[in-house]
């Protein structure tokens, strides 16, 4: 498989870097599934699993309203077959505990006809390894 996805993500990312995100929209299927696994999401209260474009933007809305100075930096990308693992260091400040958080986190994401159709995002690493049963 060629890097393809690989390609479509990076540049998912970088335009949510510059903060077009709502001009990505057309890189996801509409049905798009999004997971999220760890990183206190039943003590925060956030969507951890939605439906829908409207869905996904709902969770990742609820994530990032936790935290302020919120900043990601990608540090790697694994090519699994129609998956691409995403290696993401997230930083952000609480924003009601004023206590600082810098957690590598996993990302999924499975594609079909060169769209997302589904977003995996584990606050534990070996965890999206091991669901892509990639070895550490």
């Amino acid at each position: 498989m060629s890097q393809e996805n690989v390609e479509i993500i990076r540049g998912l990312l970088a335009r949510w870097e510059r903060g077009e995100t709502t001009t990505t929209v057309e890189a996801f299927d509409p049905q798009v599934e999004f997971t999220r696994t760890g990183g206190g999401s039943d003590v925060l209260g956030y969507t951890t699993k939605s439906h829908g474009i409207e869905g996904l933007w709902a969770a990742l809305g609820a994530w990032t309203d936790e935290w302020t100075d919120v900043g990601v930096q990608v540090e790697g990308f694994t090519e699994v077959g129609a998956r691409v693992l995403v290696l993401a260091r997230q930083r952000g400040v609480g924003r009601h505990s004023g206590v600082p958080m810098s957690n590598l986190d996993a990302w999924v994401f499975s594609f079909r006809g060169g769209r997302i159709v589904r977003w995996d995002a584990y606050w534990n690493p070996a965890e999206a390894r091991r669901a892509l049963g990639i070895e550490e």
